[in-house]
């Protein structure tokens, strides 16, 4: 048994090299197999013998031809599979660690009583719309309010001069152009009024262009003798406003163009108390209406008529100053408070002086009276104007008395301290 083991291995080894050097034979068939022997014991294994020296490597075969397949055998039985081992046991659970205490709840309110939702009601038809009501009248112009602050001067504006004045004769027909008055209207084209002598009319001359050079001329008044002493201004409606002397009735007259050429006008007679309306100027108060100043030769006074609309066909007027003999060459304006205020000459006492009246109001129903010039024989073809620092600058004519002869007239101008123009009047 000890050396059964080597003696195989060579018997082995003696095979595979007659096999390898051999050709292979037909293969025979294949006998059966027989019952495999009980497996006897393993022996002891014994010492490894001594490596023997490698031989020679002999040169390698041919590749012999590959032998047919022979057919294959049956599959044996399968074996019975083996029982199961065991489940091992499993291992013990670790212990749970302790909860925390738990904090106590607070009590929860009691809920109050839901009521009941009611149901929606359907919504009701669209009615049909009602007729537009007709617009109502306008209602009244309110008074103006309080005149605000004025504001600072502003910077002088420069004209350029022309190197040669135009000079144009707009109306020859017969003995015109006395009385005349100018404005711009609202097209920036000068418009005139001036009495025509020759006829007795009221006429206007509305400029073609801004040199003047051709103009349309209209007969604005011609009942009977009328346009002595006119005044124009244009209108908040852009319109000329016209003041003027019915020299034939005596009478305070206006005319409001119906058109910026003043082609026609609606005329209206304001004053017709006595002798009244020379000596007459025109201007635009702050609320957008005609302000006119004249002299009342019955009562030897100073008159200003406040239109009641734009068209002047109404007025509120007011007797300002009746000390003396007052009211001659009137001239007015408005003050940067908005407010009237009017030149105009006193011939009270055989001489003559320059006097001021400030409005109190729109209306100019009062006024503050000052006498600005006392100088014997002054005051004379008075005319008023605001400057750029929101005060009364005056012009006006004085004849001054030489040794009991009289001379020429001479210029001068009167500027206003204070919106009153009175030298007396202080800020409280």
């Amino acid at each position: 048994m000890k050396f059964l083991l080597p003696v195989c291995l060579l018997i082995a080894a003696l095979l595979l090299v007659v096999s390898c050097s051999a050709s292979t034979g037909e293969e025979g068939p294949r006998g059966q197999q027989g019952v495999a022997g009980e497996q006897g014991a393993q022996g002891d294994r014994g010492p490894a013998g001594a490596t023997g020296p490698q031989g020679e490597q002999s040169e390698q075969g041919k590749t012999g031809g590959t032998g047919a397949t022979g057919a294959t055998g049956a599959v044996g039985p399968g074996g019975s599979p083996g029982p199961a081992g065991s489940q091992g046991a499993q291992g013990s659970q670790g212990e749970t660690g302790a909860s925390g205490e738990s904090g106590a709840t607070g009590a929860t309110g009691t809920a109050g009583a839901h009521g009941e939702q009611g149901s929606a009601g359907e919504a009701g038809a669209q009615g049909a719309q009602g007729e537009t009501g007709a617009t109502g009248e306008t209602g009244a112009t309110g008074s103006a309010g309080a005149d605000g602050a004025a504001g600072p001067s502003g910077s002088a504006a420069y004209r350029a001069i022309p190197a040669l004045n135009t000079i144009s004769t707009l109306d020859s027909d017969g003995s015109v152009g006395h009385y005349t008055s100018v404005t711009i209207g609202a097209d920036g084209l000068g418009l005139i009024s001036y009495h025509d002598s020759t006829n007795g009319d009221l006429k206007v001359a509305h400029c073609s262009n801004a040199a003047c050079t051709t103009a349309i001329k209209t007969t604005l008044d011609s009942d009977w003798h009328v346009g002595g002493d006119t005044s124009i201004t244009s209108g908040a409606d852009g319109l000329g406003l016209i003041s003027y002397y019915d020299i034939g009735n005596s009478a305070l007259k206006v005319a409001h163009c119906s058109n910026v050429e003043c082609t026609e006008a609606t005329k209206t007679t304001l004053d017709s108390e006595g002798n009244v309306g020379a000596s007459t100027s025109i201007t635009i108060g702050a609320d957008g209406l005609g302000l006119v100043s004249y002299h009342d030769d019955s009562n030897l006074g100073l008159k200003v008529a406040h239109c009641s609309n734009v068209e002047c066909t109404e007025a509120t007027k007011t007797t300002l100053d009746s000390d003396g003999n007052a009211g001659y060459y009137t001239s007015i304006t408005i003050g940067a408070d908005g407010l009237g205020l009017i030149s105009y000459t006193d011939h009270s006492n055989f001489t003559s002086a320059l006097k001021v009246a400030h409005c109190s109001n729109a209306a100019c129903t009062t006024a503050t009276k000052t006498t600005v010039d006392s100088d014997w024989g002054t005051g004379y073809y008075t005319s008023i104007t605001i400057g750029t620092d929101g005060l009364g600058l005056i012009s006006y004519a004085d004849l001054p008395n030489s040794g009991g002869i009289l001379a020429n007239f001479y210029l001068k101008v009167l500027h206003c301290e204070n919106a009153f123009c009175s030298p007396h009047f202080r800020r409280r």
